[in-house]
């Protein structure tokens, strides 16, 4: 295309910012990423970016040659490429890697975790369900008089506990309080990097124990919410998603995603373009296929997992917009907790057909966290003991229902309470939790032992 002279220093400034800021991000997701940014993505978003930039450029132009337009056509793509610049600044600049702790040594403040040996070596799973709250909860937040997957839990001949709670929310939080076994050795960990533990790009000295002890480690999850890529603290990482730049949250704050790449992010996640997914349906799918293909031999494995469906509440501006949309949203929670409840008989079925010894560790990342948002901070009418429960308790089950029982009992009530037993148990009554730690569940910030707020 021959653009005007006077046209073309902004036309190709504009051509040239899409392609600068583009390239940038390119080149800040190859850094970020250990295994390198693959290929068809890379080239899939060059093509985006020069397409863009060549439309841009021949807008620019075509408009800068009409002098009757040419003001308040400049005003606009000024703005424009204003918003596309400064978007594609904070996102080159947001978040750099952060500072990674040593796979090797412990995390910084991390109080000394024993090194024991594990007298018995079965598998271990340990899955945990997004947003799974105990029907005591759900009856109350949503008028539920049946919790779908804690009844399948029952059903399966699980071994459920009552009134258990996450020590810390929301997702990566929880999971940081698993992985990271104590308080004080999350505390180490930056916020940037939180939940990246699950993917071992943090020091994990629950994996690590297990390592020491001969397990392979597996994590598995929908989105890229623990990080991009696999690091050296565990062996795989799955990720139910195809790797793209607009998805990864250390390249493109979700925050801007609207804007950067005038828009390109929001068309890739859109019906135009192929599923994202690497396994048709939910996560629990993409797990039922590792555990398939690892078949009945080998040595033990650890296996975590974060599973999606159930859901946890949506915003408290919908909820709050009329009482149809908490209805709405009791409707699609039953519903997610059947499909849950069915991922999970399948999964218990295809760990049994390998005819291993396992334990099977199921339990809710966190509450459904309805009445908190409908309550808002001043928490209203309902009382705090229940606003905690509906933000904290979750559903926890051990399969084998004899599995460990001498080391949980029902008052565990945490969920790394829980894991502490099991953990305990496969070392035959060796704790390597630091000695006197004790399990609480922080509520904005303040430790609170769980028993005050049971059901």
């Amino acid at each position: 295309m021959k653009i005007a002279g006077s046209a073309a220093p902004v036309a190709w400034a504009a051509g040239g910012a899409v392609v600068a800021v583009g390239l940038g991000c390119l080149a800040r997701a190859a850094w970020r990423l250990p295994h390198g940014l693959p290929f068809p993505d890379a080239l899939a978003i060059l093509i985006v970016l020069l397409g863009l930039a060549g439309l841009v450029a021949g807008v620019c132009g075509r408009l800068a040659r009409r002098a009757a337009s040419r003001i308040p056509a400049m005003i606009v793509l000024g703005v424009a490429l204003a918003a596309e610049l400064w978007s594609g600044a904070l996102s080159l600049g947001a978040g750099a890697a952060p500072a990674a702790v040593p796979i090797t040594d412990p995390p910084a403040r991390a109080p000394e975790i024993a090194d024991v040996r594990f007298v018995q070596r079965p598998d271990v799973y340990l899955i945990g369900f997004l947003g799974a709250s105990p029907g005591a909860v759900l009856k109350p937040a949503l008028g539920l008089e049946e919790a779908a997957l804690e009844r399948a839990l029952e059903t399966a001949g699980f071994r459920s506990f009552a009134d258990v709670f996450s020590e810390a929310i929301p997702t990566r939080n929880a999971w940081d309080m698993l992985l990271g076994m104590t308080r004080d050795a999350v505390a180490g960990i930056p916020e940037r990097a939180r939940g990246e533990q699950f993917s071992g790009n943090q020091a994990s000295p629950l994996f690590a124990l297990f390592r020491r002890n001969g397990y392979a480690i597996t994590a598995l999850t929908e989105d890229f919410k623990f990080g991009s890529a696999r690091g050296a603290g565990i062996d795989r990482y799955f990720v139910n998603q195809a790797y793209s730049i607009c998805r990864d949250r250390d390249v493109v704050d979700r925050s801007i995603r609207p804007f950067v790449f005038f828009g390109a992010c929001l068309l890739r996640g859109s019906p135009l373009f192929p599923d994202l997914r690497r396994v048709a349906g939910p996560p629990a799918e993409l797990l039922l296929e590792v555990i398939r293909e690892d078949g009945p031999h080998g040595g033990p494995r650890l296996t975590v997992a974060h599973l999606k469906p159930p859901l946890h509440a949506p915003s408290a501006e919908r909820l709050r917009a009329s009482p149809a949309e908490v209805e709405r949203f009791a409707r699609r929670y039953d519903a997610a907790s059947r499909a849950a409840a069915g991922h999970l008989v399948r999964i218990l079925e295809a760990i049994r057909a390998q005819k291993r010894d396992f334990v099977l560790f199921v339990f809710g990342d966190q509450g459904v966290g309805v009445l908190q948002k409908l309550a808002g901070e001043s928490g209203g009418r309902v009382g705090r003991a229940l606003l905690i429960r509906d933000r904290f308790a979750v559903l926890a089950a051990v399969y084998p229902k004899e599995a460990c029982a001498a080391q949980l009992d029902d008052g565990s009530r945490t969920t790394a309470a829980l894991l502490r037993g099991i953990v305990t148990c496969l070392a035959g009554g060796q704790d390597p939790w630091p000695a006197g730690h004790e399990h609480r569940v922080f509520v904005d910030g303040v430790a609170m032992d769980p028993r005050t707020f049971a059901d």
